[in-house]
Parts: structure tokens; sequence; C-alpha cells
């Protein structure tokens, strides 16, 4: 029943955005990309003192259903802050826009031309360096466990799994200097989902 809820508030949920953009197309074009800003917090909410942080990370291709449902029934409904890791925003975007100005932190980085760089860490470099070295030549089915890391060429994993890693590694690497591990839960996730119901919490 509650697979159902969520498939049926779902289609409820596409169904207006869709007759949004059908009759906004009467009116103006930017009406048809229009992205939902809410700069307070859902009444629903089950926390009042911010102890959820959403650390939202890589590329945003979802678009404004995926960002209006991401705001919808995870930020609002957690009353939760929001960090951003991920390459620079392009600013003349409206889903660009509408993160910076709802996101508490924004953390951006530059897509490096080998992603070992965001692996190897400067006082532990030959640890590091070693460490990718062993994944990368480790018999792993499909070998896509490191793509985007080329370590020198040693690494021929395909697909961008360790581009996704890196961010997690750099936002650990965040989240230990401003301390924010201590009294908070965290949800990390990609804009391009679209969530259709209420992520539970454990």
């Amino acid at each position: 029943m509650f697979i159902l809820a969520c498939l049926v508030t779902f289609l409820l949920y596409l169904h207006s955005f869709l007759s949004e953009d059908v009759s906004s197309s009467k009116r103006s074009v930017i009406r048809k990309t229009s992205v939902i800003i809410d700069e307070h917090h859902s009444e629903d909410s089950t926390s009042q003192n911010h102890s959820v942080l959403v650390l939202l990370n890589g590329q945003l291709r979802g678009g404004t259903i995926a960002w209006n449902s991401f705001q919808h029934y995870v930020l609002n409904f957690y009353d939760a802050d929001l960090a951003y890791i991920g390459p620079p925003l392009q600013v003349k975007t409206a889903v660009s826009q509408a993160l910076k100005k709802r996101a508490k932190w924004v953390w951006e980085y530059d897509d490096p031309s080998d992603w070992a760089t965001y692996f190897v860490r400067p006082n532990s470099e030959e640890a590091d360096r070693s460490t990718l070295w062993t994944y990368c030549t480790a018999p792993f089915n499909g070998e896509q466990f490191l793509g985007g890391v080329k370590l020198g060429g040693v690494c021929k994993h395909e697909g961008s799994a360790g581009m996704l890693l890196s961010y997690r590694r750099l936002a650990q690497e965040k989240l230990l200097e401003k301390k924010l591990y201590t009294n908070m839960n965290g949800l990390f996730t990609h804009e391009q989902i679209i969530f259709i119901c209420v992520p539970l919490r454990n």
C-alpha cells in the first residue's frame, strides 16, 4: 500500500508539472521552466533544529522536476540544511540559482583530467597512490569501480564511479573540517533523482 501511495503521489505530482507546462506555453517561455524556490520550511517537518544535512553531489542534470521534488520531499519535509559538492555551478540556469539560494554550503571543485587528484592526499601521497594502484589492477567485475581515475594510464576503468567516490571523500574532509558530523544525520544523494515520496530516516 505504501508503494502504491507513493506511485499515485508521483503521478499526480508529474501531472501537475506537465499541466503547468502546457498552460504556460500560452503565457510565456519563462513559466515553462519555472523552478520553485522555497525560502521557508515545511510545517510538517519532523525536525526543528536542523539535525539533518543533505549533501547533493555531481553535475546538475535532473532539471526542474527533479529539483522541485527533492526540495519538497527531502529538504522541506526534514527541514534540512543543504550542502552542494561538485563542479562549479552554471549560474545562468534556474536550478543552479535555486540551489545557491537554498544551500548553506557550496563546495565547488573543477573537473580534473585525472580524478586520482582528489584521492591522493599531500601528506600521504605514496600510500594513497599504492591503494589506488591495488584497486585499479584488481580483477573487479566490469572494471568500473574507479571510472575517471587514470593514475598515469594504469587505471582503465570505465564510467564515472570514481568521480562520485571522490566527491564522497572530499565531502568527508569538509564534514570533519566544519565539524558537521557531530549532531547531524546525513543523506548523500544526486540531483538526477526524482523523489516520489519522503525517504525514510533511520
